[in-house]
């Protein structure tokens, strides 16, 4: 019995140690997580900016995307209206 009682006590201990390093590996794989979220937001964010001032250059041109005639379009809170050959800020 003296055996069993050894055996079930380094079973608890390996069990404890493998909890403890479980929750280690997640904290690190949530602050990884928290970083890569961040980073992927940026991202967007900059491909947002590169979209709208892309399509903005080709409104600006002629006032059609896709042929959809536009009669004006704003841009960072200022509007530009061709039509009308107005700038309003």
């Amino acid at each position: 019995m003296q055996m069993f009682a050894n055996t079930d006590a380094r079973l608890e201990k390996m069990f404890a140690e493998t909890r403890e390093q479980i929750k280690e590996i997640s904290d690190d794989v949530w602050k990884s997580i928290k970083a890569m979220n961040k980073h992927i937001g940026g991202i967007t964010k900059s491909l947002g900016e590169m979209a709208e001032e892309t399509i903005y250059n080709v409104l600006e041109k002629d006032m059609t995307f896709c042929n959809v005639k536009f009669y004006d379009i704003d841009r960072r809170r200022k509007r530009k209206n061709k039509s009308l050959n107005l700038k309003r800020k």
